[in-house]
């Protein structure tokens, strides 16, 4: 390990640094679009839908299902991506107001669809990023250790909607597991992104299954109905 270290930055909310201590300098890079906490639940969750099928369930009824307020969560995703990956330099305060404000958009799309199982989960492990955000000034405290086994550990003075957050509070909600820098997509992420993947697994699972199997019910009946001459 190289001994140098680059020189330390700080970034403040409502008084708090963001980010301190000196880190070595090989290991501080910025994080890219393809770093971002959302682009690694995706992954996961669309390695997850390769299952559907193993377990009997059909992926086309996921057409047919209908949920309500869908561009609230798209929303949200937007505001995730610009706030971290495409306007990065924006004054901190605005960026840590939109992180949160992200959180309140899935918010909505949640509690709009919380007949559907699993989703309870989903917002379980929403709520618990959202308390670990707004107990630490809008961002999401993370461990150093897990910043640094992903490689993402960065002084820089722009927004990071995950960092290194000094006396953070309810660290233990924060992101504390990383995947290791040298596996594709690394990065860092907490019990509650677990929780998301987790509930919407099992909300596409649900669905997939109980669409395939009302559908050989239905041909059932249509074979046992008569038709009517006229």
């Amino acid at each position: 390990m190289n001994p140098q270290t680059a020189s330390c930055h700080s970034s403040h909310i409502r008084g708090a640094p963001l980010k301190s201590s000196p880190v070595p300098a090989d290991n501080a890079r910025s994080r890219t679009e393809w770093e971002l906490p959302t682009v690694l639940m995706i992954t996961c969750f669309l390695i997850g839908l390769l299952t559907v099928p193993l377990l009997g369930g059909r992926l086309r009824a996921l057409a047919d299902t209908r949920l309500h307020r869908a561009r609230w969560l798209g929303a949200a995703l937007v505001v995730q991506i610009v706030v971290v990956s495409v306007l990065p330099n924006l004054p901190v305060l605005l960026a840590a107001a939109l992180h949160i404000a992200s959180y309140a958009l899935a918010g909505v799309f949640l509690w709009s669809n919380r007949t559907i199982t699993g989703l309870w989960l989903v917002a379980l492990g929403t709520a618990s990023n959202s308390l670990a955000i707004l107990a630490n000034g809008g961002v999401m405290p993370a461990s150093r250790a897990a910043l640094e086994r992903a490689g993402l550990l960065n002084l820089g003075a722009q927004f990071e909607n995950s960092a290194v957050v000094p006396n953070a509070r309810i660290a233990f909600l924060g992101d504390i597991f990383a995947v290791p820098d040298n596996i594709p997509f690394a990065n860092v992420f907490s019990i509650g992104d677990i929780a998301i993947v987790i509930g919407a697994l099992v909300a596409v699972h649900q669905l997939c299954r109980r669409r395939a199997t009302r559908q050989p019910t239905n041909e059932l009946r249509s074979i046992r109905t008569p038709q009517r001459v006229s």
